[in-house]
């Protein structure tokens, strides 16, 4: 697993990391400034701009000055960057806020798409959660990439027992997992045999 590495694609996933800490939700908080501090002094700008707008409440600003001299201050913190962004993205759809969790949702869109197994995996171990998994469940379909089989029982599990909604969810990202069906004879070509002959002996 990797960062985006073209630079709106990055730009998309920092916007998403600070809007986190505008939300009063601990957890989200600490892994939403983890992973700032993990990407480093390039985001100070983009704190700063966010810090200085006016529409920014005191709470958010707060929290985004502390980001600011965390970061500055260089403090020693596990160099592992993708881990810490995904980890905050996902506590990023947890909470329930449909502008965290839409600013949430594009950014992921930017990682490669063998996320959607770990997005399947991360939704498997919440499956009490309805609004969490079906908003994983939402991103994975987006991805479009098919998970591998084995995910394929996680997404069977999750729908039964499953409420609509979420069985709905797994019900579209199975749908997106299937190949289109290709007839095994040109269409419209009346050489071609419409139903298969059996093997002569």
């Amino acid at each position: 697993m990797h960062t985006p590495s073209k630079g709106s694609d990055a730009v998309t996933v920092i916007h998403a990391l600070i809007d986190g800490l505008r939300i009063s939700d601990q957890n989200l908080n600490d892994k939403c400034l983890t992973a700032l501090r993990s990407v480093g002094g390039r985001v100070v700008p983009f704190l700063r701009a966010v810090a200085n707008e006016q529409s920014t409440k005191a709470p958010h600003r707060r929290r985004l000055i502390n980001a600011i001299e965390l970061i500055k201050r260089g403090d020693a913190i596990d160099a592992c960057v993708s881990v810490h962004v995904v980890a905050a993205l996902f506590e990023a759809l947890r909470v329930h806020n449909k502008r965290l969790n839409s600013k949430a949702m594009a950014a992921i869109q930017h990682f490669p798409g063998s996320l959607v197994n770990h997005l399947i995996a991360e939704a498997v171990c919440n499956r009490k959660k309805t609004g969490y998994c079906v908003r994983l469940l939402a991103v994975a379909e987006q991805l479009g990439t098919p998970p591998d089989a084995m995910r394929h029982l996680d997404l069977f599990l999750l729908a039964s027992p499953a409420k609509p909604e979420l069985r709905e969810a797994v019900g579209r990202l199975l749908c997106r997992s299937v190949e289109p069906y290709r007839p095994p004879y040109p269409a419209g070509n009346s050489d071609w045999p419409t139903t298969r002959q059996p093997d002569k002996q």
